[in-house]
């Protein structure tokens, strides 16, 4: 579940920054901020730039959580 969470606010993140959309009505950017916050522990600043540091480390995430994954798949 939480890799589904992560993996969908990065989605939300990348079509907004690439064309204006929203994913859904509810996912906002300042939405979308709080929930890589959630996971990252970190502050994002509401602009665009505070959108493309919680892509980066929502992606570092990702990698992590899909490598933990695969060892315990070993």
């Amino acid at each position: 579940m939480e890799y589904f969470r992560v993996f969908t606010a990065k989605q939300g993140i990348e079509l907004y920054l690439k064309t204006g959309m929203l994913l859904t009505r509810v996912a906002t950017p300042k939405k979308l901020r709080t929930i890589a916050s959630q996971y990252t522990g970190k502050p994002y600043k509401a602009s665009r730039a505070g959108l493309e540091a919680a892509l980066e480390d929502l992606r570092t995430l990702l990698d992590y959580l899909e490598d933990e994954q695969q060892a315990e798949q070993v």
